[in-house]
């Protein structure tokens, strides 16, 4: 698989969650929508109370365009994304910064806070499944990335799901800019 068939499966998955979004819109906001919706949702035995967009969607979508894209791409992954301090104001993200709850605790050389590190380390608690839900906060989710067979994570990030796919979205933007400029 090339980079731009692995990148179109990411940008499938954006997709999919942004229809999803627009159902949940329609079905909560429009009537007669909600009169054709239902049924479908009835059908399918889906609880309706429930949003089609939730964690464990946001978790896919961040494993696949994290985690599965990174593998696709490796060697054009890293320069495609920018490299900038957490806490950087031009950054093409948020500040970062106080989602750290602990950055590799024990390690004798940690590494600088910059987004590349950042995302390693997300990375790693995705594809090893070391992500859960914080005890105290369920709207919060927590990425513990870990040393091989240790229980004990050296680094711990906290996000929102919408922290989480708002990364996930940025990092398919990047890798776009990327392949479109490879031609």
């Amino acid at each position: 698989m090339n980079a731009k068939d692995s990148l179109l499966i990411a940008q499938l998955s954006q997709v999919t969650i942004e229809f999803l979004a627009v159902l949940n819109r329609e079905r909560r906001q429009n009537t007669l929508s909600r009169d054709f919706l239902d049924p479908l949702f009835a059908r399918a035995g889906y609880n309706q109370k429930n949003s089609l967009i939730n964690q464990g969607t946001i978790i896919g979508h961040a494993y696949l365009t994290i985690v599965w894209l990174w593998e696709q791409q490796s060697s054009h992954f890293t320069e495609a994304i920018p490299n900038f301090p957490l806490d950087n104001p031009v950054a093409p993200w948020p500040n970062l910064s106080d989602t750290v709850i602990y950055w590799e605790r024990h390690i004798s050389q940690p590494s600088h806070r910059y987004f590349h590190s950042w995302l390693r380390h997300v990375r790693n608690a995705l594809s090893h499944g070391r992500v859960s839900f914080d005890p105290t906060n369920d709207d919060l989710l927590v990425f513990a990335d870990a040393i091989n067979k240790s229980s004990d994570p050296h680094t711990i990030i906290q996000l929102s799901p919408a922290q989480l796919g708002l990364i996930a979205n940025l990092v398919i933007k990047e890798c776009e800019q990327r392949t479109d400029n490879d031609g």
